[in-house]
């Protein structure tokens, strides 16, 4: 147990319950250090529990491994394909081959918002980090899922401690104003800055989850819990989490 925080552990299927996104209907993740494992399990838990569920990117992602992810792919902007797919599979991925080997690019907005009504659940990766922990937001970034009304913000807490400049995806837009290592206020400003995590999401829900909660030394603990609450008292809630181990710190 981390000072201040208690373990509650779960599993896969309460993750939606969890977060607070039950009754979410397109949800875009942004951000860094766990994207993409939220991604497949929130799609999984919901698809499990009878929700026609799209997986798809506004951005790149990997394509999704069929037999793996046990999910039906559409690989081109068909919307027939797409109303077939569900029923083969109630997890349909949607994505466009890349130029880069073993990788999807998004579909065209009007393609997505075309086919928005057909899911019951889109769970959408809106953003990129090159595998870093943490990141800023590019000037085009994040590109939110047309209609998005929830959008969950991920930021890896094995950055803690680290050299900012080779942890933090997009350092040189405040290269002029970092700490030389990543400490907690400066997540928590990632988390609330007009030009941080959250930027241009206004008319969404906003959830900011810190992963690699199994990471998090006791020296941390405590100036995490205090930035937490700055960030909540900004209006974002704000959970800790270890999507590997499969647990909360609450």
């Amino acid at each position: 147990m981390k000072s201040g925080f208690s373990r509650q552990n779960f599993h896969n299927s309460e993750l939606p319950d969890l977060l607070g996104v039950r009754e979410s209907r397109i949800i875009t993740l942004v951000g860094a250090g766990g994207k993409t494992t939220l991604l497949y399990a929130l799609s999984h838990s919901f698809s499990n529990s009878g929700f026609r569920t799209l997986l798809t990117t506004t951005t790149h992602i990997f394509r999704p491994d069929p037999e793996d992810l046990s999910v039906f792919l559409v690989e081109d902007e068909n919307k027939t394909a797409v109303q077939k797919a569900f029923s083969h599979s109630s997890l349909t991925a949607l994505g466009i081959p890349s130029k880069q080997k073993g990788k999807w690019k998004s579909p065209s907005s009007f393609f997505l918002r075309s086919i928005s009504s057909i899911p019951d659940k889109i769970v959408c990766e809106g953003d990129g980090s090159k595998g870093l922990p943490i990141k800023i937001p590019r000037t085009h970034e994040p590109m939110l899922f047309p209609k998005t009304d929830t959008v969950i913000g991920v930021l890896g807490l094995s950055s803690l401690g680290c050299p900012t400049r080779e942890y933090l995806f997009g350092w040189e837009r405040w290269k002029d104003s970092l700490p030389e290592i990543v400490i907690p206020s400066l997540l928590s400003r990632i988390a609330m800055a007009p030009d941080g995590i959250f930027k241009n999401c206004q008319n969404a829900k906003k959830l900011l989850l810190f992963n690699q909660a199994d990471t998090l030394s006791e020296g941390n603990a405590d100036a995490l819990m205090k930035e937490i609450k700055k960030i909540r008292d900004n209006g974002i809630i704000c959970l800790v989490a270890s999507l590997e181990e499969m647990f909360l710190l609450v």
